[in-house]
């Protein structure tokens, strides 16, 4: 099969957390992992509830978005979702990607589909869908504006709901709340299925038609590295240094950069 590469922009967002997560910041993880991915984007964007941003940062534009309170990080996550989709700089199709996923190749052939919206499916983990990678196409703007905003007015109303995943933080508007969201979302579209089955029993090497506006990618374009084949790594499009195994992407990037020297 021959993959077309086709025009696409990363959106990034950053607001600092209020508890001590781990010792590798958002903004190492940001140009350690736009080493290997920026020749995968048009242009690198920073959405950000925080006024001071380092200097050094290998973006494009930063666009600062006004929030109730710092301490959602995951309630303002979902709201930067839905302001870049109302602001000027969504022009082209766009990847809103955490900045610990690092792709082994090439993945903007997958907006040759006819979606609004693309989630990223998780078959292992206890979430179905993964909210660090989501791709959205520009022609559809109405369309995915209107998505996220029942996205958003479902997250405020859910927001200071507690994400068992995360005894120890107060509520899910600090942590949690971004997948707890788009989960509870796609299950109210089809409300005849259990999202985490059906996601778990979706037989295809690609892409999957939820609706007739949102598809599910394979979790091979983000697929969490605790789960991922280690000795086959470069079997997969995109894999995702989530949680405590982000140290480990700084090897995997050190050991793409040797291979390709």
């Amino acid at each position: 099969m021959i993959l077309i590469c086709i025009s696409m922009d990363a959106v990034f967002f950053y607001n600092r957390i209020p508890f001590i997560y781990h010792d590798y910041s958002f903004f190492d993880q940001l140009n350690d992992s736009l080493i290997i991915n920026k020749k995968f984007f048009d242009k690198k964007i920073l959405i950000t509830t925080e006024k001071k941003i380092p200097k050094n940062l290998d973006i494009d534009h930063i666009e600062y978005m006004e929030c109730d309170s710092l301490n959602e990080v995951h309630f303002n996550r979902i709201k930067s979702w839905l302001h870049f989709c109302n602001s000027k700089l969504f022009t082209n199709n766009s990847i809103l990607l955490d900045s610990d996923i690092i792709f082994n190749n090439d993945i903007s052939f997958l907006f040759e589909n006819n979606f609004a919206i693309a989630f990223n499916a998780q078959k292992e983990t206890i979430s179905p869908l993964n909210a660090g990678l989501i791709l959205v196409n520009h022609t559809k703007k109405n369309i995915i504006k209107n998505h996220f905003s029942k996205i958003f007015q479902l997250g405020s109303k859910i927001k200071h709901l507690k994400d068992q995943r995360f005894p120890d933080i107060e509520t899910s508007g600090i942590w949690g709340l971004d997948e707890i969201v788009l989960n509870l979302y796609l299950s109210n579209i089809k409300k005849n299925i259990n999202l985490k089955s059906f996601i778990k029993n979706i037989n295809t090497e690609m892409i999957y038609k939820f609706s007739e506006e949102i598809d599910i990618i394979d979790q091979q374009f983000g697929i969490s590295y605790k789960y991922c084949d280690k000795k086959n790594t470069a079997s997969y499009f995109g894999i995702h240094f989530a949680g405590n195994t982000k140290l480990e992407m700084k090897k995997y990037i050190n050991k793409l950069l040797k291979i390709n020297l």
